[in-house]
This record gives C-alpha cells, sequence and structure tokens, in this order.
C-alpha cells in the first residue's frame, strides 16, 4: 500500500458541520481514524486493514492511537452509529464516504503514477547516457595511454661539438630552483663568511 502525504478536510464543513456537535474525544478519533486509513501502513483507500481480509483488533488500534481500550471502543461506536465508519467481521474498519473526503488524492494517483514511471525511465536512460560518455572517455585515455607508450623513449641524438651543454640539459626541480637562490642571496648579504670575496 502506498503511503500518501496528506489527507482532505474541509476547514468550513470541519467547523460548522454535525461532527462540531460531538466531544472533542470524538473529533480527535475521527482525524486519528482519517489518519490511520491514509496512512499507507494500514491502508491508503479508506480502509484499515493489515492485509486483504485481515483487519486489526481493537487493541492493537487502541495501541496506535495510544489511547485505553475502552476509550477507543466507546467512540468507535459513535463513529459507527453517526455512519462516518463500518466494521466487517474481519475487524477491517471502513471510512463510509471516504471518496468524497479524498476525491483529490484520488483524482491525481494516475498523474503520481505516470510521473513515478516516467522518473524511472528519465533515471535508467541518464545511467545509459553516462555509461556510455564513460566509454567513450576510457577510450580516450586508452588512446593517450597508447600514445605516451610509443612517445616515451624518443631518439637519442649525440651532442655536437657547439650544442647544449649536457649541464643545462638536465632539469632542476623547483626546490633545487628555491634553494640555489637562496644560497645566492645569502652570498649577497654575506652571511656566508667564509664565501664572501674580499
Amino acid at each position: 500500500m502506498g503511503s500518501r502525504t496528506w489527507i482532505k478536510i474541509y476547514p468550513e464543513n470541519w467547523l460548522k458541520q454535525t461532527l462540531r456537535q460531538e466531544t472533542p474525544e470524538l473529533r480527535g478519533f475521527w482525524m486519528d481514524v482519517l489518519a490511520l486509513a491514509g496512512n499507507g501502513t494500514y491502508g491508503d483507500s479508506g480502509e484499515i486493514k493489515l492485509a486483504d481480509n485481515v483487519g486489526l483488533t481493537d487493541a492493537q488500534i487502541a495501541g496506535i492511537f495510544k489511547v485505553p481500550v475502552r476509550n477507543w471502543l466507546k467512540n468507535k461506536a459513535r463513529l459507527i452509529e453517526t455512519e462516518r465508519i463500518s466494521c466487517n467481521g474481519t475487524g477491517i474498519i471502513t471510512i463510509l464516504n471516504w471518496s468524497k473526503y479524498q476525491s483529490e488524492y484520488t483524482r491525481q494517483r494516475s498523474y503520481r503514477e505516470e510521473y513515478e514511471k516516467r522518473k524511472v525511465t528519465t533515471q535508467s536512460y541518464n545511467a545509459e547516457l553516462q555509461r556510455k560518455v564513460r566509454g567513450e572517455r576510457e577510450g580516450e585515455r586508452e588512446g593517450e595511454r597508447d600514445k605516451k607508450e610509443t612517445n616515451t623513449n624518443p631518439p637519442i641524438i649525440p651532442l655536437q661539438k657547439g650544442d647544449v651543454s649536457e649541464a643545462k640539459l638536465k632539469r632542476k626541480t623547483r626546490a633545487e630552483r628555491k634553494a640555489e637562490l637562496a644560497d645566492r642571496e645569502r652570498y649577497k648579504k654575506g652571511k656566508f663568511g667564509h664565501l664572501v670575496q674580499h
């Protein structure tokens, strides 16, 4: 059973109709019964039940509502008497006129179901598209790796007279260059006493 996020209550009817003549306790039970019928765990179609043809006992319902069983039984009898609910022999409670109370939710159900189908389809399409893109990227990376492997050993050309010296060919790391610069600065400032030229 799906869970709904709301139940419909008309404020005008709630405040001015026949239910207002009932006790606050009964009005509270009525709201609890409506919420339970729309909860999804116990029903969402106007019936309170555990499964098809399996209802809840009065003790279970009182436990859910966190009230003494005798309070639930008294108010349940009044809800049946005022034709708000009915109970069958299996313990299933049916909200009479549920469609009147929740017609908007029922009307929107097909739209919600269609939205969920589209959402799943879109998600699977996006996942497929991502797999394709990843595959293309991996193919590009493999191509780049192949190029790198072939270019790792460029041909060695012997130095000729007048070419750049081997010392200049050797690249220094950034740390080596920084250390060399720092040494030069210290030398200029005379911080290496034994190296200062007189």
